[in-house]
């Protein structure tokens, strides 16, 4: 049973691309999972892993960075995290996550840490897709707002914080319908929106939405699909403008064609119009006493 179990978690760590490793402190000895060896492409029957062996895959830029992580949990029992790139024997760029905790022992001294290693390279690299994008859209002078497959924010521009009222760093990670919040009128439309990040179809159209203040806003959205480059869905975009002159002008203009423009008052138009509702009421009312 005991095997069948291992074997078991060395699937879901190759399935979850997360591999697990732990350090001895003391002696900077490290232990790592069939997983972490896949993600560094070692040998685990004649690579010996040490911190050292470790630090000599981390790019060169991210050395330093990634030392001070590690050095930190000495005087620290929290949870610790980083995130940095590895380079493969091929010169080929990986990027991975650490997690880790340090364990004391009863002197308090900081003995062994646990930790995983998660390879993230296809997350980050979808991540910079989304965004090259967005900051491509973004020169068009519209608010640009990318959103994960869940519906999460990844990124917004300057004209989005304009036109929401709510700055990016309160945006990001938040679902997108928290920001862009469909007023209840139009409610089918924030359903079909919603669908759209899992599907990936496409949806345009007017939408009253509300600021973050509560104001009212139509705007004019358009929302698309993002692939990666082998074609798989990796999120939707939202490019959208305001459109509160425009509805006010188009208002203005329904509104002469049925008032006059000096006395504004009601026009033969309007007296027309309401003398065709009132015979079809009339009319229905007829056919319901037959």
């Amino acid at each position: 049973k005991l095997d069948l179990d291992r074997e078991r978690l060395i699937e879901a760590q190759a399935v979850a691309k997360v591999g697990s490793w732990e350090m001895n402190l003391a002696t900077q000895a490290v232990i790592w999972s069939k997983e972490v060896h896949r993600i560094f492409e070692t040998d685990p029957t004649s690579f010996g892993p040490t911190h050292l062996a470790f630090l000599s895959f981390v790019h060169p830029a991210d050395r330093a960075r990634v030392e001070a992580a590690f050095a930190a949990p000495a005087s620290e029992t929290a949870a610790c995290a980083v995130e940095h790139r590895i380079v493969m024997p091929d010169g080929r760029i990986k990027i991975v996550e650490e997690r880790w905790q340090t364990f004391r022992d009863p002197r308090g001294d900081a003995v062994r840490a646990l930790g995983t290693c998660q390879d993230i390279t296809e997350r980050t690299e979808a991540q910079d897709h989304v965004r090259l994008q967005a900051d491509l859209l973004a020169a068009v002078g519209q608010a640009v707002i990318a959103a994960d497959l869940e519906g999460r924010i990844l990124y917004s521009n300057q004209h989005a914080e304009e036109l929401y009222g709510c700055v990016a760093s309160d945006m990001l990670g938040r679902p997108l319908l928290e920001v862009v919040r469909p007023n209840p009128s139009n409610a089918a439309a924030g359903v079909a929106i919603a669908e759209n990040f899992s599907s990936g179809a496409r949806w345009s159209g007017e939408l009253n939405v509300m600021r973050q203040d509560g104001t009212p806003l139509p705007i004019q959205l358009a929302i698309s699909p993002i692939h990666d480059k082998s074609g798989a869905l990796i999120g939707t975009i939202g490019v959208a403008a305001d459109i509160t002159e425009r509805k006010a002008y188009e208002n203005r203009i329904e509104y002469l064609a049925t008032h006059d423009a000096l006395t504004d008052l009601p026009n033969r138009n309007l007296l027309d119009d309401r003398l065709a509702q009132a015979i079809d009421r009339v009319g229905l009312v007829a056919e319901q006493l037959r």
